[in-house]
């Protein structure tokens, strides 16, 4: 038990320090999203519509569009210097490899843009009472979209992200919809406690579901 403990964790610390020093990965991506939500206002008459509203409107697929560049190609990498391999080789399986990659993901790249983008919601005028549920929104709907775009990354690895993003798709659509119904809720100050339920549990879900198929699917790769 304590060898798995220890073979987990010193996966986990390897994951960081090769994200480090790929700034440009998770960087990049960050100061994208910044950039859009400052210069999108620019782009439009603002007389007719608030601050507020138009923040509402443009969250989601700003979230979806950052998401998708930072992990483009995750896999790719590790799939032809060999350490998918050699992770193979040491567990079985990548169940440990995948879940490793998902948990740096959430602490170096979701986090820093749910923080973001509650940056953007407070500086967009929303109304501060909107925030606690919008940050655990913010949280679940990237943590929904990764293991999606995960599962198509690991599909397309030798053909290409975007073909990974393509084959998603189809699945991405019902995540967007029902966030933005959730946002629409909290514009109308509807409650939205049983959404925040769906979705937490949703990402549960597809944090094991997922992870275990994209597992599956990068072990198929290589044989």
């Amino acid at each position: 038990m304590r060898d798995a403990q220890t073979m987990i964790l010193k996966q986990i610390k390897d994951e960081q320090f090769k994200l480090q020093k790929e700034i440009r990965s998770w960087l990049g991506p960050l100061i994208l999203f910044s950039l859009i939500m400052i210069a999108f206002p620019l782009s439009i008459d603002l007389m007719n519509i608030g601050l507020a509203e138009l923040f509402l409107n443009i969250i989601i697929i700003t979230i979806l569009v950052t998401n998708y560049l930072s992990i483009d190609d995750v896999f790719f990498e590790d799939f032809y210097d060999g350490t998918i391999e050699q992770s193979l080789i040491k567990d079985s399986n990548l169940y440990v490899y995948v879940a490793c990659k998902l948990i740096i993901t959430v602490l170096m790249k979701i986090l820093p843009l749910t923080l973001i983008s509650i940056v953007f919601a407070i500086a967009y005028k929303v109304n501060i009472s909107f925030l606690p549920d919008l940050c655990l929104l913010f949280i679940n709907m990237q943590i929904i979209f990764v293991n999606m775009l995960f599962f198509g990354n690991a599909i397309s690895i030798n053909k290409g992200s975007t073909l990974g993003l393509i084959l998603v798709m189809p699945i991405i659509f019902p995540a967007v919809i029902l966030f933005g119904q959730a946002l629409t809720f909290l514009r109308l100050e509807i409650p939205i406690f049983s959404i925040h339920f769906m979705a937490t549990g949703i990402s549960i879900i597809t944090c094991i579901l997922l992870t275990f198929v994209t597992a599956i699917t990068l072990k198929l790769h290589l044989e």
